[in-house]
């Protein structure tokens, strides 16, 4: 879903500032802007930045290629525009703006744009629901004649939100408990470069989200006919660096030692019509819980949600390759099937087939 701001002209009296001789600077109408987004671990959306005190981060380039003002922070104030400290006014030769939210983009994001490099380094969080979406602009060359008061920056999302989704259609055969998700091995930074609007990774940098056990886990939720989201709390989805996915193969490499790609779910498989009766079978000990992976393969594109729906009805993926004494071993026989929904823009959904990423 785009995200549209508009850059305004208020109509104020400034006093003048100084700025570089050879260009010719309007001392009349001040640089402010005007937005409608939010901040959240959740997507971004219309509401909460349009609060007062919410802000910005803006980087303005002259037509000759030169910093006209760098990373400066835009502050909404009462008025509904989101204004600068020091005032800063169009220069008759125009602008191109370079626009990021949320600001600060948190601990583990650096914004560095300007003349010499256009560019946004980015570590998601650790913890899933820590992580912050970030929407980025670059407009071409505006001019005030252009209408600076409709001039609008029209941000897109650049990373790529991931939700895992699971149900089960066999209840009467299977009892299934979920009690936490883990997204393995994927990349944890990136650079995002404005001039290009593509991410870069360096491998050997992959992580596990959440990077934490604990962060993991939550209270226990049964599966039914009815698909449930197994993120920790419901519409806290992954925020993540778009790349392209290489999965962990179980067959060839069942620890994983090449640090293959894969999701896993915290759960518990009970067989209800056993011998004996009901009869617990993964994990072995009885009312424990053992991780279930599934290899995971494909590319995350920036501004696409990703939505994994799991059916435990057809099988129940592979034994975790970081257990110590059955990695990569089937748990029901059959690998999980599972259908992947990919919205573009986080808003128009398309339907992908149904994928096997067990075999």
């Amino acid at each position: 879903m785009k995200k549209t701001l508009f850059l305004l002209a208020a109509a104020a009296t400034c006093t003048a500032c100084s700025m570089d001789e050879t260009t010719e600077v309007d001392q009349g109408l001040p640089i402010d802007f005007r937005t409608a987004v939010a901040t959240r671990a959740t997507a971004i959306e219309n509401g909460d930045i349009n609060q007062e005190g919410k802000s910005i981060l803006v980087t303005a380039i002259d037509s000759k290629g030169a910093d006209y003002f760098t990373d400066v922070t835009f502050t909404r104030e009462a008025d509904s525009y989101f204004k600068s400290t020091e005032k800063y006014y169009w220069p008759s030769d125009g602008l191109t703006f370079y626009a990021s939210a949320p600001n600060p983009l948190g601990s583990g994001g650096t914004v560095n744009i300007s003349s010499s490099g256009k560019t946004v380094k980015y570590t998601p969080d650790k913890d899933i629901s820590k992580q912050v979406d970030f929407i980025a602009v670059k407009t071409d060359l505006l001019h005030k004649s252009d209408g600076v008061s409709a001039a609008a920056l029209d941000f897109k999302h650049k990373l790529s939100q991931i939700e895992i989704r699971a149900k089960n259609t066999s209840t009467t055969k299977f009892t299934i408990k979920v009690k936490g998700v883990k997204i393995a091995n994927v990349k944890d930074s990136g650079t995002f470069d404005f001039d290009t609007d593509k991410w870069s990774t360096e491998e050997g940098s992959e992580t596990t989200y959440p990077s934490d056990s604990e962060l993991a886990t939550y209270s226990e939720t049964p599966l039914t006919d009815d698909d449930v989201s197994l993120m920790k709390t419901d519409g806290d989805n992954a925020m993540l660096i778009p790349q392209l996915l290489r999965a962990w193969n179980p067959s060839s490499d069942e620890r994983n030692d090449e640090k293959g790609a894969y999701l896993a779910v915290n759960i518990q498989i009970v067989e209800n019509d056993g011998a004996s009766g009901p009869e617990q079978l993964y994990p072995a000990g009885e009312d424990e819980y053992g991780w279930a992976a599934m290899p995971l393969s494909g590319e995350w594109q920036a501004g696409y949600k990703y939505t994994y729906t799991l059916d435990f009805s057809k099988g129940a993926g592979y034994v975790d390759p970081e257990d110590e004494e059955h990695p990569g071993e089937k748990i029901l026989g059959d690998p999980i099937k599972f259908t992947v929904t990919v919205s573009d823009s986080w808003e128009t959904h398309t339907e992908e087939p149904s994928v096997d990423l067990g075999e």
